[in-house]
C-alpha cells in the first residue's frame, strides 16, 4: 500500500532525517530545532523551552491534536517506553515545557483511539499529528503491519467530512 501511494503521488528518496537516533528528528519537526541533538532519552532526562509549531497554532486559533498509538491517556507525562508499543521518543510534544506545563496544550496530546472518533464525529481539529506504535510504524513490526495500519487510517481520513471539507493528508 505504501509503495502504491509513492508511485501514485510522490516519493522522497535518499532522505535520512537530520540526525540519528529518531528523537532529534521529531523535536525538529515541531520546534524547528533538534535542540541539543539528544540520544533517545525520556523527558525525565530533560525537556526543552521555546516555542513550538503547535504553540504558534494555538496562539493563532488553529486547532490541533496529536494522536499517539498505545498512549494510555491524554497528556501522559509518565515519560516511559510503554504501555504496549508506545514510544515516548516518537512523541515530541511531551518534551516541551510550553506543552507539558499548560493543561490546555498538553490535553491535545491524546491516545490514538480518539482519532477515529474525532473524524467520525466531525470534531477533528485543523491539524492532526499521528504517531503509530512501534509495530505499526514498522520499527518492531513488519511491512505488512505498517501497510495495513496506513491503509486503514488513510481510508478513514478520505471518507471523513474533515477531508471532504478541504483537509489535506
Amino acid at each position: 500500500y505504501l509503495n502504491s501511494l509513492a508511485n501514485t503521488y510522490a516519493s522522497a528518496i535518499n532522505w535520512t532525517g537530520v540526525s540519528h537516533p529518531s528523537l532529534p528528528n521529531y523535536l525538529g519537526l515541531i520546534s524547528g530545532s533538534i535542540q541539543n541533538n539528544p540520544a533517545d532519552t525520556t523527558p525525565a532526562d530533560g525537556t526543552y523551552g521555546g516555542t513550538t509549531l503547535v504553540d504558534q497554532m494555538a496562539t493563532a486559533g488553529i486547532s490541533w491534536k496529536a494522536y499517539m498509538e498505545d498512549m494510555p491517556h491524554a497528556c501522559d507525562l509518565t515519560d516511559t517506553y510503554s504501555p504496549g508499543n508506545y514510544d515516548v521518543n516518537h512523541d515530541p510534544f511531551v518534551y516541551f515545557n510550553s506543552i507539558r506545563n499548560n493543561a490546555a496544550q498538553c490535553n491535545r496530546v491524546v491516545p490514538f483511539t480518539q482519532f477515529a472518533t474525532d473524524l467520525n464525529n466531525n470534531t477533528a481539529p485543523s491539524f492532526m499529528w499521528v504517531t503509530p506504535n512501534l509495530i505499526n510504524d514498522m520499527h518492531n513490526g513488519t511491512l505488512t503491519n505498517g501497510d495495513d495500519f496506513l491503509k486503514a487510517q488513510i481510508t478513514l481520513v478520505l471518507n471523513s467530512q474533515w477531508y471532504k471539507q478541504g483537509g489535506t493528508i
